[in-house]
């Protein structure tokens, strides 16, 4: 290799060539994660902040982003992130030097191939169990973090993440479930973001939220493998023709979820009109835009000064 490289260059020409391919095949699991990244870094910076520690969240995505196009230009397919444990870890004792720790160790096990030895001696059912408590951890402060009112809609949301492995490594996984587990992480995100605004009767919200799943439906973000526009004669975006359920039929391509989303919208702008006419309950009294916004304070809460017993008071003063 690098007597390739000394020998004609490294040339970048040509470099950007396939980036369309890639942003269709890809485009909609990298949006995804890359939404999910956002999202779990700045949970993360707040859960850090209930702890007591105040971080800020533009820095730490920003640590992020050069991270893991550093990471990506060396041939890593793994994104960095804030890790979710800070809060159980500082109340271990954990400090600087347990991140340094860690980095420390990753760097030699990658330089020496250490990671491969460990891989053969190391049971992958230890890993997976650890991997299975972390996810204990992580639905335990999602339910924590919520009013029981909004269980059902995270719950279900939960549920449509699962999706994604109801059809991983199968050569004919049931299409049903297919639908879901394309663009699942936007998927799950706006349904459960659709039937929280549905419960409180924010029916604008919910409106605006159908409206996003339209466009996404329409562009292939959600329900298809592929990010395009282009449709068969059958209405279903292009790299979805197996998805139909009979041969030549139309199935359930696209433009079903298209027109569901786009009346569902609609059905939820009428709803809010008829609210403000007084013919539906109004909304929840608890406001959701305020609870983000208490949540998404930087500043840690201030608290009352002590104040010391000067002893009695000195009456020649």
């Amino acid at each position: 290799a690098a007597q390739t490289a000394g020998s004609h260059g490294l040339k970048w020409s040509g470099c950007l060539n396939y980036l369309g391919e890639a942003a269709r095949d890809y485009g909609s699991l990298v949006t995804g994660l890359a939404c999910t990244n956002f999202i779990g870094t700045y949970a993360c910076v707040l859960s850090a902040k209930k702890g007591g520690d105040v971080y800020s969240p533009a820095e730490s995505m920003l640590v992020d982003g050069l991270g893991s196009v550093i990471g990506a230009l060396f041939g890593s397919p793994y994104g960095t992130t804030v890790y979710i444990g800070h809060v159980s870890y500082k109340k271990m004792g954990a400090k600087r030097g347990y991140s340094t720790l860690n980095g420390v160790l990753y760097l030699f096990f990658g330089l020496f191939g250490v990671q491969g030895v460990l891989d053969a001696i190391v049971p992958h059912e230890c890993v997976l169990g650890v991997i299975v408590l972390i996810g204990f951890s992580m639905a335990t402060q999602v339910v924590e973090s919520v009013d029981k009112r909004w269980y059902p809609c995270v719950l279900l949301g939960m549920l449509i993440a699962v999706s994604d492995y109801g059809v991983a490594g199968l050569q004919t996984p049931n299409k049903d479930i297919t639908f879901l587990s394309n663009g699942y992480i936007w998927t799950s995100l706006l349904y459960t973001f659709a039937l929280m605004m549905l419960t409180d009767r924010w029916f604008l919200a919910a409106a605006g939220v159908f409206a996003v799943m339209t466009l996404f439906s329409l562009v292939g973000l959600i329900h298809a493998a592929e990010l395009n526009v282009q449709f068969d004669k059958h209405g279903t975006l292009l790299g979805e023709q197996n998805m139909a359920q009979a041969g030549e039929s139309s199935g359930a391509p696209g433009w079903k979820f298209i027109v569901c989303y786009a009346v569902s919208s609609a059905i939820c702008l009428i709803c809010h009109l008829a609210q403000k006419k007084g013919c539906i309950t109004p909304p929840e009294e608890e406001d959701f835009r305020q609870i983000q916004a208490a949540d998404a304070a930087m500043m840690p809460e201030e608290k009352q000064p002590e104040v010391k017993d000067a002893g009695p008071a000195n009456a020649d003063a």
